[in-house]
């Protein structure tokens, strides 16, 4: 749902910045679209910084100490690609 609403809410708040929308009132107010996709951003960076500290913890009690930084390294190199 973070990521999901991402684009709306940079073309909303865009086009009502810029008057790009024809609205029956003059002054739209952005800020609520504006606000939402920064808590957004925010929650979305949050989450996905606690994954990356409890996973190598999690991967050492799946699969032995000796492995996980291989695996965490694998890990990590598919989450940048993706």
């Amino acid at each position: 749902p973070i990521v999901g609403m991402t684009p709306y809410l940079c073309h909303t708040v865009v086009d009502l910045a810029s008057g790009g929308v024809t609205t029956s009132c003059p002054e739209v107010n952005f800020w609520p679209y504006l606000m939402t996709f920064y808590t957004g951003s925010v929650l979305a960076i949050t989450f996905y910084g606690g994954v990356f500290s409890i996973l190598p913890a999690y991967i050492a009690d799946l699969f032995g100490q000796k492995h996980a930084g291989a695996i965490h390294g694998k890990g990590k190199c598919n989450n940048s690609i993706f």
